[in-house]
């Protein structure tokens, strides 16, 4: 009689237990689904913002943004609340039209601004400290690469700095 209450007793625990499992397992499932379903309207949200900066700067109605522009915009207190809004940081203006300004034609288009408002949101991530680091490895090894050509091959580490690249990794 002992055994068959404990045996009782271990399969209701068993399935009470499995039950809290598994309740558990599909309340977390739901909570994963809330979260990215308002990461997603976070992210649609922001990007209905961006368009409609856009839109406040683009005083001459041509769908670009010119430096002018740009730079009166930032006068605009709704502007800069927009811009502070979306966390991010203008500080030097020229410089930050300049990045926004993908490819150097002296305007920004609805999507070099969008993709340049997304990639300048927030705090620098180690991820993008790691690629500027490696990017600046390697703008220095064909800077050193091309000084060598130009003026023969330079020996001097003094000159140079140490870990200046040799002749094979010039050839790459």
């Amino acid at each position: 009689m002992c055994s068959s209450w404990f045996s009782q007793s271990q399969t209701l625990s068993t399935m009470h237990g499995g039950g809290f499992v598994d309740g558990a397992i599909e309340r977390s499932k739901r909570d994963r689904a809330i979260m990215l379903q308002k990461q997603k309207e976070d992210a649609e949200a922001k990007e209905k913002h961006v368009i409609e900066l856009l839109t406040m700067m683009d005083t001459d109605g041509d769908a670009l943004i010119s430096f002018p522009e740009f730079l009166k915009s930032l006068e605009n207190e709704d502007i800069r609340d927009y811009i502070t809004a979306l966390d991010v940081d203008v500080d030097d203006a020229k410089l930050f039209f300049n990045m926004l300004d993908r490819d150097g034609s002296g305007t920004v288009d609805i999507m070099e601004f969008t993709s340049g408002m997304r990639r300048f949101r927030g705090d620098a991530k180690s991820v993008d400290m790691h690629m500027l680091l490696y990017e600046s490895k390697r703008l220095f090894k064909l800077v050193c690469c091309l000084v060598g050509t130009m003026c023969g091959e330079v020996e001097d580490e003094d000159v140079l700095g140490p870990g200046t690249p040799d002749e094979d990794e010039c050839s790459d």
